[in-house]
């Protein structure tokens, strides 16, 4: 078990030593190259997880699974003005 801790503790050391010297020479050359700096942003910053099914109740208590994309906004945003709405009641109460 000790092996394989300083065998795993070396690989990541080395990886990020890697990882490091890669900003650091972007870091050095996005002046002269801000296609690459960006292109390294961009790949950072894409969301490589979709967001899975969401499982909700309808007001009539039927149960439902939004599977597609334009489903899962409908159900994200409508959740989310509910609770905005109720938050700035509340808000403009006090």
């Amino acid at each position: 078990m000790l092996s394989y801790k300083k065998n795993r503790n070396t690989v990541r050391n080395k990886t990020r030593q890697a990882d490091r010297f890669i900003q650091n020479e972007i870091a050095k050359t996005c002046k002269n190259n801000p296609k690459h700096f960006w292109k390294y942003v961009k790949a950072k910053t894409k969301s490589k997880e979709p967001i899975g099914d969401l499982k909700y109740t309808t007001e009539s208590d039927d149960k439902v699974i939004a599977g597609k994309d334009d489903r899962k906004a409908e159900f994200l945003s409508d959740f989310f003005q509910v609770y905005f709405v109720l938050r700035m009641i509340l808000f403009f109460q006090y």
